[in-house]
């Protein structure tokens, strides 16, 4: 090598070193072994044809968008958990108002505020786990449905339609919770 830094001889050049191949899926770019018929993790045909191969990408980004929209009834059923926690603590607030001078209105209005605490994190854990949280909010909604009840049997007539609102967005929302996880489980994405 001369004073520039040039290489002046072919002895110095040295060879790099030559990184190891690791083979990985053209879908999910796992790690696979040379023997694997097809993706241990997203079940790729790594050895099937060209149709076979696009074929599989079609079906998953089929499925893809199949749950994107199931995540926007999963995220109807998640805002309707945030609307009772809100509903929860206002009427809690304006029973309050209405009956200071009743000894249990602060009583109500601590009840009304746990209860639009534990519906707002539902909301919030529903992003992690929708199908538990979903579940949690419709038998909690319902429990405070039927304490309701009988405390004033004439509850049941009271906002009915709200009530049936209610519990369809929170179904509707567990329905396509339950068939996201089974697409998720099913096309491991």
């Amino acid at each position: 090598m001369n004073i520039l830094g040039e290489i002046t001889s072919m002895e110095e050049l040295q060879p790099l070193p030559v990184a190891a191949f690791t083979p990985e899926c053209k879908c999910c770019f796992g790690k696979i072994n040379e023997a694997d018929q097809f993706c241990q993790a997203c079940g790729f045909p790594l050895k099937g044809s060209d149709e076979e191969q696009s074929q599989f990408f079609y079906n998953r980004n089929y499925q893809h968008m199949e749950m994107d929209g199931l995540k926007k009834k999963v995220q109807s059923a998640r805002t309707t958990l945030y609307v009772l926690a809100g509903y929860f603590l206002l009427a809690g607030l304006v029973l309050f108002a209405m009956n200071k001078s009743d000894d249990s209105a602060a009583g109500m209005l601590i009840s009304n505020a746990v209860v639009a605490v534990i519906f707002l994190a539902l909301g919030i854990w529903a992003d992690k786990k929708p199908v538990a949280s979903i579940i949690s909010g419709m038998v909690l909604y319902i429990l405070v449905i039927l304490m309701s009840i009988f405390q004033d049997p004439t509850n049941i007539i009271k906002g009915i339609i709200l009530k049936i609102i209610i519990i369809s967005y929170l179904v509707k929302g567990l329905m396509s919770a339950l068939e996201a996880e089974k697409i998720r489980k099913q096309y491991n994405i």
